[in-house]
């Protein structure tokens, strides 16, 4: 019953903070990641919490389907920062704005 009430206003949180770390961030593509799942689950925590509350699993598909573009964006996205690390020895956000191509 309690995780019914507070699943939603978790997610929020999650997502805020997830939202907080992408705007702050100045210097690591790893750390704009990581915050960008975050918010992803985030969103993921609202949904399933708002299924529960309204006893539909409509919310859950949803959340299901989100989890599987956030990972098949994450590894897509992993995968290039590895390789750009490889090749510039850095993965700083000021040497990405300089990169053209």
């Amino acid at each position: 019953m309690l995780l019914k009430k507070y699943a939603c206003l978790l997610g929020a949180g999650v997502y805020c903070t997830g939202l907080f770390g992408l705007i702050t961030n100045k210097r690591s593509l790893l750390l704009l990641l990581v915050f960008l799942e975050m918010a992803l689950l985030g969103i993921v925590l609202m949904l399933c919490g708002a299924s529960l509350l309204r006893v539909n699993p409509f919310g859950q598909l949803y959340a299901l389907m989100v989890l599987v573009a956030a990972a098949s964006e994450s590894a897509i996205g992993l995968s290039l920062v590895i390789l750009w690390f490889r090749t510039s020895e850095g993965s700083s956000l000021s040497k990405a704005s300089r990169t053209r191509g």
